[in-house]
Parts: C-alpha cells; structure tokens; sequence
C-alpha cells in the first residue's frame, strides 16, 4: 500500500521512526486479542502487523536490499538452528515505482 489520503500517511515518505511506532501499535492490539482469546479479530490484527513487516521489506527493496537473499539467509538460518520445516514463505517485492 502506497498512500491513505484520509489518514494522511505516504509509505513512500512515512519514516522508519514512525513505521516503528506503527509495528509496536499492531503488536499491542495482537496482545490483547490474545489475552481476550478473541480468534477472528486476532487474525485480523496479525494481518494488519504482517502489513506492516512488508511495508518495512518494501522500503528496505528501495534500499536496494535483495529480498530474494534475505530470504534464502533466513532459511540457512533456520537450518542451523535446526528447525524442522513443513513448509516455506517466500516473500517477493515488485516494485512498480521507484519514488524514494
């Protein structure tokens, strides 16, 4: 997501400061769903956190960091820690505009 004019915010210009307060914001709301033990709405609110972790990959793509290596280094980091996995997330940045 780029813009929300009616929240007045621009992923493109919003600082990490400020994505940082936003992560601790969602993480919060995470808490309380599961302490309320309130499984729908906490689903909801892991999704809006997940927003935000791609936000941060997004921007760290405008940076100029391979998300494509990232992933691979966690996986081997994974393995060494010897996780057994079932199954994998590949996370993929498409950059359609190059603002920043």
């Amino acid at each position: 997501m780029k813009k929300n004019a009616n929240l007045g915010i621009d992923n493109n210009t919003l600082s990490f400061s400020a994505i940082k307060d936003k992560l601790e914001e969602e993480y919060k709301e995470v808490e309380v769903e599961i302490q309320q033990e309130n499984w729908w709405q906490l689903g909801l609110e892991v999704m809006d956190l997940i927003q935000i972790c791609i936000l941060i990959l997004w921007r760290l793509s405008l940076k100029g960091i391979s998300i494509t290596a990232l992933n691979k280094e966690h996986y081997k980091k994974l393995e060494r820690r010897k996780w057994e996995v079932e199954s994998i997330i590949n996370v993929e940045i498409e950059n359609t505009n190059q603002e920043l």
